[in-house]
């Protein structure tokens, strides 16, 4: 090869590499040290003389070292290459295939690997930040130290991939399955994360910090991200203050006897300042049900429990009463009705109230401003 390294053009090393990859990976071992190829801006199969190399397939080819920011690679098979401190900010790489890549310290900054496969790649400190990752497979690849933060990981796979100690500040994680991966140590602040998957995976030591601030560790993707808006945002800490405060929980059945008498515990409630939510208990019954409610009454000040003609309330009180010594539960029962067997279990909780009898809205309204006047 009797190129000047100094004088070497663009169209030098496409006729370079249009010759094979075994004659420009002996060009990549005769440059000096520290001398990049500059390839930016390259289209596979526009640019490549027609033949030699297929440009969809160049497994083993040396792009370490190689500026091709801005490059196109659509559907290229890049398995096995050396993309070993490439710069390919802003590249297309999408449907490429990554498959046991050298990548560690690549710079994918801003590029699209929609629906690439990089199976067992070798990402460990890539820059890979904003970069759009939906659907990629990420499976056992490695990406120890890897920056990916304000990326996109839409339906992304990081099965049994090893994220030990990346930036996923600012990531966009959709439905990204995380199943087995190792998440421990990696920065989580500011994540937004909706339907991920988490089946045993290690997320030890998850970080939450920004430069120059303290660091929180959590051992949990979702309680990171719920920790971080609790954090930044007052409004909602404001929310939950008002919810410990506030909230009661109404429970009863929505029959056409009991339900104007639901309403109007809501509505007076509503009149006190108070943040009612009525439970209707006339759908199956179900462990869900049970769990909705008992997440509710955890959230609660007090619950109001209309126990006439009593259908499921008895298991959901089963449910709370027991486990929550610090929520008042002020059990209603209408005059003349009998109250359920077994009911009388729960007055030995300190925090469950007489039961009050009522026969019209007037006793309810009473029994009400009693009970504020118990509860503040």
């Amino acid at each position: 090869m009797n190129f000047d390294i100094e004088k070497i053009t663009k169209r030098d090393l496409l006729n370079i590499l249009s010759k094979g990859v075994n004659e420009w990976n002996a060009f990549r071992r005769s440059l000096p040290i520290g001398k990049k190829p500059w390839l930016e801006g390259l289209r596979l199969g526009e640019e490549l003389k027609p033949g030699v190399p297929d440009p969809t397939e160049l497994g083993f080819v040396n792009f370490s070292d190689t500026f091709l920011a801005q490059s196109h690679f659509l559907e290229v098979d890049l398995s096995h290459a050396d993309l070993s401190h490439a710069i390919l900010e802003s590249s297309y790489l999408s449907k490429c295939y990554l498959v046991g890549t050298i990548c560690h310290n690549a710079n994918f900054r801003g590029a699209n690997l929609y629906k690439s496969s990089a199976l067992s790649c070798d990402l460990r400190n890539a820059d890979l930040r904003e970069t759009k990752l939906e659907s990629v497979d990420f499976g056992e690849a490695n990406l120890e130290g890897a920056n990916l933060s304000r990326s996109f990981l839409y339906k992304t796979d990081f099965l049994k991939a090893n994220l030990k100690g990346a930036d996923l500040r600012g990531a966009v994680m959709l439905e990204t399955d995380f199943t087995e991966a190792n998440m421990e140590g990696a920065n989580v602040y500011g994540i937004s994360c909706w339907d991920v998957i988490l089946d045993d995976t290690n997320q030890k030591d998850l970080r939450l910090s920004r430069d120059g601030h303290s660091i929180i560790t959590v051992d949990n993707l979702e309680m990171a991200q719920f920790l971080y808006l609790l954090m930044q945002n007052r409004k909602i800490r404001d929310v939950i203050d008002a919810i410990t405060a506030k909230v009661i929980l109404i429970l009863g059945r929505f029959t056409q006897e009991r339900k104007p008498y639901l309403d109007f515990i809501r509505d007076h409630l509503r009149e006190m300042g108070m943040l009612p939510v009525l439970f209707d208990f006339e759908g199956p019954e179900s462990r869900d049900i049970t769990e909705t409610v008992s997440t509710l009454a955890h959230m609660s000040k007090v619950v109001i429990a209309d126990i006439t003609d009593a259908k499921s309330i008895p298991q959901e009180l089963q449910a709370i009463v027991p486990n929550l010594p610090s929520v008042t539960v002020q059990p209603l029962l209408q005059d003349g009705t009998n109250l359920y067997g077994m009911f009388e279990h729960f007055l030995k909780y300190p925090w469950v109230r007489q039961v009050e009898t009522y026969r019209s809205t007037s006793d309810i309204f009473r029994i009400l401003n009693e009970l504020k006047e118990h509860t503040t």
